[in-house]
């Protein structure tokens, strides 16, 4: 079996990083403008799944080692 402790499976940032704003403008004729936008931005991430030095195996391998960790 293998620790996973302190490593994050791939696909999930370090960090993710979301601003967003919104302006409203109601006009003397009823009519309201709304402008709008948000950024979002993630640290790079790790693609491959596996526990390290299993992966040299093949993906196969990998995939066994990581299962008696996934939730069933």
């Amino acid at each position: 079996m293998g620790d996973l402790s302190g490593t994050r499976p791939g696909g999930i940032p370090e960090w993710t990083f979301i601003v967003g704003a919104q302006y409203e403008h109601e006009f003397a004729d009823g009519n309201t403008l709304i402008l709008g936008g948000s950024f979002h931005h993630e640290s790079e991430v790790k693609i491959t799944e596996g526990l390290p030095g299993f992966l040299s195996l093949g993906s196969a391998a990998a995939i066994a080692a990581a299962d008696p960790f996934t939730a069933k």
